[in-house]
């Protein structure tokens, strides 16, 4: 910040609190983000750049355009270094939006999952920078977005199977690929996107936990949309919880489709 002459007194003490604010923000959130860091990845480096607060409120209009949908967190479509990317802002949830980044950039690895770029720590709450997905929600191609009002091109079946095949790999990497395995807690319509190809992106790791080493399960205190039964009596889940989201996952895939067959035969 640069000291003027002309600037009134009052402006001047409102800029260096907010100065001050934005300095607090970014040692928490930088404090929270190193932690999870060290805790999920064995202190291994992985890249995760960080982005001005002007640098994203110019990508998407002053958060006030490119709304591609919101689901806890709110979803923005930007234009960020002269790439296209999708900014996610969760509000009132620091330790959920760390988690989110630290396990995408965990996955980042694999080709279902949607890939973080970087994150912006200087405001209140971390907001964070995906890989573009042009095709949006899952769930705006199988029911009318809330957002758009409108209806997508009904998804022929063979497409359906194939975006459940390619998470269901994703999920298995998630099980599998790391000394703990991870659980993601939150599958659903919602929590996949589709880039140009319709390639289906996992995203949304906000609830995700690993299960101890040598442990059979762990104690999870947030679980969201389609709830086991053991999470519901016990609060103990393993990686069972998720295959019973994907199941219910598939039970909706197929419902829609069976309504549009239906519908059509009318």
């Amino acid at each position: 910040m640069r000291w003027s002459w002309f600037m009134p007194y009052h402006i001047f003490i409102k800029r260096i609190e907010e100065r001050k604010e934005r300095e607090r923000a970014f040692y928490e959130n930088g404090s929270l983000l190193l932690e999870k860091l060290i805790v999920c990845c064995n202190a291994k480096p992985i890249p995760i750049r960080t982005f001005s607060p002007q640098q994203l409120l110019l990508a998407t209009n002053n958060f006030s355009s490119g709304l591609l949908g919101y689901y806890w967190g709110i979803w923005y479509k930007g234009s960020l270094e002269g790439r296209i990317v999708l900014i996610k802002h969760l509000y009132g949830w620091a330790d959920l939006a760390i988690n989110d980044l630290v396990i995408s950039a965990q996955m980042s690895g694999h080709s279902n999952v949607l890939k973080p770029i970087g994150c912006c720590l200087h405001t209140p709450f971390p907001i964070s920078v995906f890989e573009y997905a042009a095709n949006g929600f899952l769930a705006d191609r199988i029911y009318v977005s809330r957002v758009t009002e409108r209806q997508h091109q009904p998804m022929v079946w063979e497409r359906r199977l194939k975006i459940a095949r390619q998470i269901a790999h994703a999920l298995s990497y998630l099980h599998t690929a790391f000394p703990r395995p991870v659980l993601h807690m939150s599958i659903h319509m919602r929590s996949i996107l589709l880039d140009e190809r319709d390639v289906p992106k996992l995203s949304d790791f906000y609830f995700s936990v690993s299960i101890p080493e040598g442990e059979a399960d762990v104690e999870a205190h947030r679980g969201f949309y389609f709830n086991a039964p053991e999470f519901t009596a016990s609060r103990k889940v393993t990686e069972k919880f998720d295959v019973y989201c994907f199941g219910q996952l598939l039970v909706h895939l197929r419902i829609c489709y069976k309504n549009i067959v239906d519908i059509t035969f009318l």
